[in-house]
């Protein structure tokens, strides 16, 4: 690898612009999806990791699922693309590499919801 060659840049966290257009262009539409999103998050990525643990491959892929199209409205597609890993896991009936999985998820949200908290203030 070159010396001189920087990483790739990490895909944007979300796209506020394509949420909007998700939402007919309605900020009062996606701010009331930032909060129940906020809400209920915790739940669902404590039932993706039951479903891990546990192999309980209809709840990982349920949750998971669940919580890809939930990011999806806000164009977070660096966690919908992580919560797309662990629902294929479920649908497939494995949690080979589950453990990684999980740990990119929750950098991703991490990475997530601080920037939907900013657009609630």
């Amino acid at each position: 690898m070159n010396p001189n060659t920087q990483p790739p840049a990490p895909k944007p966290a979300l796209d506020w612009d394509e949420a909007l257009k998700r939402v007919a262009g309605s900020q009062d539409t996606l701010v009331e999806l930032v909060e129940i999103f906020i809400q209920q998050w915790p739940q669902i990525m404590d039932e993706i990791e039951q479903g891990v643990a546990r192999q309980d491959y209809v709840t990982l892929h349920r949750a998971a699922h669940t919580l890809k199209g939930s990011a999806s409205i806000f164009g977070a597609k660096p966690v919908v693309e992580a919560s797309d890993r662990l629902a294929e896991m479920g649908k497939n009936e494995t949690t080979a590499g589950a453990e990684d999985a999980l740990r990119y998820l929750q950098d991703e949200l991490d990475r997530l919801l601080p920037e939907l908290q900013t657009r609630l203030q």
